[in-house]
């Protein structure tokens, strides 16, 4: 019995004297992602109650800044607070999740994998109406107007929005904010 307890106690001292050389102090990034908001302005046209061409879009991004492959729990998302600078009552909330974003082969399950530099982009039609179900035009001056076609439509005055987004991808990392920002659109309706 004796002999297996020196044994034990020598095999014991051997590897608390490993190696005596301490490990470098990790080095956590403070911001892993970045992210961005493009909100579309200028001229939207209106056809059949549907915006044309992707007219009227949203879109928010996200980019891995850190030098390795990021993977975990995904809660990809954008909300959009839309409200006219003269009314702010008159609003509109536009949010978009995991199925709104253009580059699917990033998602598995439930985990987003971003690559260093590698931005994914979440990007939104909006409906163009308050959350009432108003069309935002019908707070401003429409104008009859004719294409070098002849076919008639409306066009409405500037229109000045004031909007506040947030864009997330994993988790456990919280959403980045903007704004707010002004942005200016003219609906031509047909």
């Amino acid at each position: 019995m004796k002999p297996r307890l020196i044994v034990v106690l020598f095999a014991l001292s051997i590897s608390c004297m490993g190696c005596e050389e301490l490990l470098p102090p990790r080095n956590d990034p403070l911001a892993i992602v970045r992210a961005g908001f493009t909100f579309n302005e200028d001229i939207v046209v209106i056809r059949d109650s549907v915006p044309l061409n992707g007219m009227g879009w949203v879109e928010g991004w996200i980019e891995n800044t850190y030098t390795e492959v990021l993977q975990d729990s995904q809660r990809v998302r954008l909300v959009v607070d839309i409200s006219l600078k003269d009314d702010p009552a008159q609003s509109a909330r536009v949010i978009a999740d995991r199925n709104y974003l253009q580059e699917r082969q990033y998602l598995s399950g439930q985990l987003l994998t971003l690559e260093p530099g590698k931005p994914v982009h979440i990007h939104r039609q909006w409906s163009h109406r308050t959350d009432g179900g108003t069309w935002f035009w019908a707070f401003v001056e429409m104008h009859q107007m004719i294409t070098m076609s002849g076919e008639p439509y409306l066009e409405s005055d500037p229109i000045t929005f004031t909007v506040r987004a947030s864009v997330q991808g994993f988790a456990r990392v919280g959403a980045i904010h903007f704004g707010p920002t002004d942005y200016t659109l003219t609906y031509r309706v047909f």
